[in-house]
């Protein structure tokens, strides 16, 4: 059993139909941006003895780890596949030659949006404390002025009312 193809759906065109675009990839590891989350991953057994009678089966760690019978389906297909690192491991067997082959395994990560990265929840946060810091240090002000123009009004009154009352 083998990997073969990988196929990333790319946004509709103006007709409104996907069209696959093929992917390289190394055999044990897929690495994906956000916006490529839907793709299909092709195999196929190198025993091509009863070829059609042979099953596949496969399943996906993080996503749902139960296996999926794939009937004699030789492909695999994903869409919006969220943000995160999954295993895909598919698995070939021949009901009339009782032989199951080796499960191959690939590592699928599909990488989180800019805005979703620890980087941005660091700028998130930076920027959330210095809102708070800001809003802080001008309701601090604006409390130590209207104090400030309180004192000035009682000096002024005490002034007015020393010059007022004073002997002549």
């Amino acid at each position: 059993l083998v990997g073969s193809e990988m196929c990333i759906r790319d946004s509709p065109s103006n007709s409104g139909e996907e069209y696959p675009r093929e992917l390289a990839f190394e055999p044990d590891e897929l690495i994906l941006d956000y916006d490529d989350n839907s793709f299909i991953v092709n195999f196929t057994t190198l025993n091509y003895h009863l070829a059609k009678k042979t099953k596949y089966r496969y399943k996906v760690d993080n996503l749902n780890g139960d296996w999926q019978n794939n009937g004699s389906k030789r492909s695999v297909t994903f869409n919006s596949l969220p943000p995160g690192e999954y295993t895909l491991e598919v698995e070939s067997f021949n009901p009339d030659l009782d032989f199951t082959t080796n499960v191959i395994g690939m590592k699928i990560i599909v990488r989180s949006p800019w805005w979703q990265t620890n980087l941005a929840y660091t700028c998130y946060f930076f920027l959330l404390f210095s809102l708070l810091f800001a809003t802080h240090r001008y309701l601090l002000k604006r409390k130590l002025d209207i104090a400030e123009k309180n004192r000035l009004q009682e000096l002024d009154a005490f002034k007015t009312c020393l010059l007022y009352t004073s002997p002549s």
